[in-house]
């Protein structure tokens, strides 16, 4: 049973909202059949994971075991879905911080086997870690690709051939839990600046460094996610204008040069080995010239980057992560002084190696779920000043509850705006 409470400010965005969540959910269900069991009522699983701005949604959870369990935000699930594995983990609440607990889950994609197997295999590492811990309360999910997290909706990812997907709802049917949707690096991003690298700054611009590049943004221990929920295309800054092609579809981005996927691709093309980023730096530390100068490109290209950032950002502190970013100083130290070169007229802001590593994301969407339930249970009635449940009475506070705001809405196919509902550019990272 799911009672809904709407406190309505204003009509005709709840329309709206409604109207565009359940259109995506149809076009994506056009492409990509689920089966019955896991839609068995779509307007259930939309109005428990739909969040607009102005309406509090009151629901007792039902099903896999979570009639009515308190929203006590003790733990919950925390999923980080990349271009090719799946990580997941328990997380509970620590001394104002998060840690994951219990057995951690890591699944492949099965991308290879289309959108609607990643889909499969995402909902089975969710059910997994239900098993671990029924207690959960909600669930963060962090997925790599172009994501509307106020709208529960993944836009575009390449690696797993998502568009339009209302991943937030469906996991929600299937889990019974109230779901966090989020972008994979801006995930890591606040993590490493409430409980890593980047914890004693209020301003913190991290990078990640791996099949591809992406940054994120925090200011005072919050995702900036920009205008259109698209912030932080950091690998596709133009950095060497006429360079090599891009995925995006430019030339000469960052992402070009300094991504842990490139470099290796590089020292392949340079020498024939065919091998890794780790491994190039291992060559680099050995005296190989062709490793050396590659790297020094990266870090070059880098610096660039981050200049432009520095300047229009003014971050106190920048953090490298991802797979390339294991490097340690071996990168840390190039970059920082590439950059510093570039700052003719100011201080640069140091850079420093990641502290979370491969938790990062997972901890980041933990984060993210545990700042979602306390914004639900402290979210007042505007006329009243406080909770409403669905008979207009105060809320009940075992049942759980979302809010947030949906944002725009845009076609990635055509990376341009729909007027009804706003705007966004497709990117890819």
């Amino acid at each position: 049973m799911l009672e809904v409470a709407l406190i309505r400010r204003t009509t005709s965005r709840v329309k709206h909202s409604w109207v565009r969540i359940e259109q995506s959910l149809g076009r994506w269900r056009e492409r990509h059949p689920i089966a019955e069991a896991q839609v068995r009522d779509e307007r259930l699983f939309v109005r428990r994971s739909v969040v607009t701005q102005g309406i509090t949604v009151q629901s007792r959870l039902g099903g896999h075991g979570t009639e009515g369990v308190p929203v006590t935000g003790d733990r919950v699930v925390a999923v980080d879905i990349g271009g090719t594995s799946i990580k997941g983990a328990v997380a509970v609440r620590v001394d104002g911080g998060v840690e994951l607990v219990g057995p951690s889950v890591r699944r492949a994609t099965r991308a290879v086997d289309g959108p609607q197997a990643v889909l499969e295999a995402v909902l089975s590492v969710l059910t997994e870690l239900q098993g671990q811990a029924p207690d959960v309360v909600a669930a963060g999910v962090g997925v790599a690709g172009t994501v509307d997290a106020a709208a529960g909706l993944v836009r575009f990812s390449a690696n797993l051939g998502w568009r339009d997907l209302p991943l937030a709802g469906i996991a929600a049917q299937h889990t019974g839990l109230p779901i966090v949707l989020g972008h994979d690096v801006r995930s890591a991003a606040l993590a490493e600046a409430r409980l890593g690298a980047g914890r004693d700054e209020n301003f913190v611009w991290f990078v990640s460094l791996g099949t591809g590049i992406a940054g994120g943004l925090i200011t005072a221990g919050q995702v900036d996610p920009g205008a259109t929920g698209q912030a932080g295309e950091f690998g596709h800054i133009v950095v060497d204008p006429g360079g090599d092609p891009c995925g995006c579809g430019n030339r000469g981005c960052l992402e070009t040069l300094a991504s842990a996927s490139r470099v290796a691709a590089r020292y392949r093309a340079l020498t024939g080995v065919d091998t890794g980023a780790a491994e190039v730096a291992a060559a680099m530390r050995a005296g190989d010239a062709a490793a050396q100068q590659i790297w020094d490109d990266a870090a070059e290209a880098l610096g660039a980057g981050l200049a432009t950032v520095t300047a229009l950002l003014d971050p106190g502190v920048v953090v490298l992560g991802g797979g390339l970013a294991l490097a340690g100083d071996l990168l840390r130290d190039p970059v920082a002084t590439a950059l510093a070169q570039r700052l003719t007229f100011r201080r640069p802001p140091p850079v420093r190696v990641t502290t979370l590593g491969d938790q990062a994301g997972l901890l980041g969407v933990a984060l993210a779920a545990f700042d979602d339930l306390d914004v639900d249970r402290s979210a007042p009635d505007p006329a009243r000043g406080a909770a409403v449940g669905s008979d207009g009475s105060a809320a009940d506070p075992a049942t759980g509850a979302a809010v947030a705001a949906v944002g725009s809405a845009a076609d990635p196919a055509r990376g341009t705006a729909d007027p009804a509902v706003g705007s966004a550019a497709e990117a890819t990272s």
